[in-house]
Order: structure tokens, then C-alpha cells, then sequence
């Protein structure tokens, strides 16, 4: 949980020198009232810098926690980019998969996600490894798409990202298992509320809600075998997404259309 100690010392700096200047400012103030106040607030903004400096070792042990271990609750930060920063550091997601080799790649286009990890060759990649790879985007004519994509002020983008994602992605692997066995392309009929990275028994999840992934906060959650848990509630989450998918010959129709379509506006 770096980002934490990153954000309390962050803090403690700022507030510790806004301190140190007042105290120097109330030395050659000529104004004794100003000066005795500059003083003062100096040396309670510095106390204030020193506490939150220590205060994030107990944040941390609070955080690590019983009850959060028992959740499945492995750590939370601000935006996936606080755990998925590049290639190397999604490399080290996927590999902590163990011996269950099955990805779960879900959102609704993930246009940046896709084009900054090159993620098509990856799941080439982790496919020729043994790996089972699912992924899932929404229907790009859902009205819900978008909402989303004003909400994030992004106009229409994310109906178009989604809808050349998708026709690339099944470009490269097929529909089913025509191209690839281990890769499976879905386009979810349910508009995913949630952008989700699942290696084996650890998963990332963000909410979109009226920010991007980008934004939202993000927990890693890790199987703990009860259904209770948060995981397995969001592995459900993800089959039941796959379940209300397009059919093959939906996914076909829709494909087709879109290229048509691409082909008509250039």
C-alpha cells in the first residue's frame, strides 16, 4: 500500500512548510498581533505535519486488518493506474494467477486500457501459455452506453471505441472458438457497471459510476472460498454477464454492421 504512505507524507510536507514559513514570516512581521498569531498557527500546522506523517503506519495496520483479510479485501486505491501502471506491472497481475490460468478482462470499450498494454497481443500471448481468456465488453447500441460516455464528457466516443474494439477484437479471434479456443469474445446484452482485471484468484475492480475507471476507486479482492466474499460475488457477476451476452450470430450481425458502417463514414 505505498500510495498511502505516498499520500500522508505528501500531506504532512505540504502542511509541515506552509508552517515553517509562517513561523519565519511572524520573526519580521512589525504588526505584534499578527506576529504572535503567524507564531502560533506555525507551530500547530508543523504538530499537524509531524501527526499525519505517523498517523499512516496505524491507517496501514487498519486497513490490514482482520475483518479486511477475511473479506478478501487485499488493498484499494484511487484509479486501477494505482496497481496497473504498465506493461511490466500487468504482466506481474497476470502471473499471479498461480495454477488457475483463466483471465477475465471486463468493462465497457477500455479503449485506453487496450491501446497503452497492446492487450490483443497479450492474450495472444497468454492464450499460446494455456490460459482461458474471456473478455467482455457492452453493447455499443445500449442506450446506457451512452449515458456513460456523456457522463464522462466524452460525447459518443465510447460507443464508437467500443464498437471498433469489438470488430478488432474478433477480427483477431474469432467468434467462439473459430480462431482461438482459449479466447472467448463477449458483448454483454447488461451494460458492465464495473471495469474488471481477474487473474486466476485475484481480481482488480472499478467502478464506473460518473467517472471512468480512471477515476473511480479500485479494490484487488482475492478468493477466500466463501460465497460470501466479495470475489466470488463479482466472478457471479462476470458469468452472469457472459450468460446475458450476444449469441454467436448476434455477435456476427453486429460485427458486420460495424464494419459497414465504418466503411460508409470514411
Amino acid at each position: 500500500m505505498d500510495w498511502i504512505k505516498k499520500f500522508f507524507v505528501s500531506r504532512a510536507l505540504n502542511v509541515g512548510f506552509f508552517g515553517l514559513i509562517l513561523i519565519v514570516l511572524s520573526e519580521f512581521a512589525g504588526n505584534v498581533t499578527f506576529s504572535t498569531v503567524a507564531h502560533n498557527l506555525g507551530i500547530a500546522l508543523l504538530s499537524a505535519s509531524i501527526a499525519l506523517y505517523i498517523s499512516h503506519q496505524d491507517f496501514e495496520k487498519a486497513i490490514k486488518a482482520k475483518n479486511f483479510e477475511d473479506l478478501g479485501i487485499k488493498d484499494f486505491a484511487p484509479g486501477y493506474h494505482s496497481f496497473i501502471s504498465d506493461g511490466e506491472s500487468l504482466e506481474s497481475f497476470f502471473r499471479s494467477c498461480g495454477r488457475s490460468k483463466e483471465l477475465d478482462i471486463v468493462g465497457i470499450a477500455m479503449n485506453g486500457f487496450i491501446d497503452q498494454n497492446r492487450i490483443i497481443q497479450r492474450i495472444e500471448d497468454k492464450s499460446k501459455e494455456g490460459f482461458r481468456v474471456r473478455v467482455i465488453f457492452a453493447d455499443p447500441n445500449s442506450d446506457q452506453v451512452l449515458i456513460q460516455s456523456k457522463v464522462e464528457g466524452k460525447g459518443k466516443r465510447l460507443v464508437r471505441d467500443a464498437q471498433e474494439n469489438i470488430s478488432d477484437f474478433v477480427s483477431r479471434f474469432g467468434i467462439g472458438e473459430s480462431v482461438n479456443k482459449n479466447v472467448s469474445i463477449h458483448v454483454s446484452k447488461s451494460v458492465p457497471r464495473y471495469f474488471i482485471l481477474r487473474s486466476g484468484g485475484t481480481m482488480i475492480v472499478t467502478s464506473y459510476l460518473l467517472d471512468g475507471p480512471d477515476e473511480s476507486v479500485s479494490y484487488i479482492y482475492e478468493s477466500r472460498g466463501a460465497t460470501s466474499n466479495p470475489y466470488e460475488f463479482y466472478l457471479d457477476y462476470i458469468n452472469k454477464l457472459t450468460e446475458f451476452s450476444y449469441s454467436e450470430e448476434e455477435l456476427k450481425t453486429l460485427t458486420s454492421y460495424s464494419k459497414a458502417e465504418s466503411s460508409g463514414v470514411s
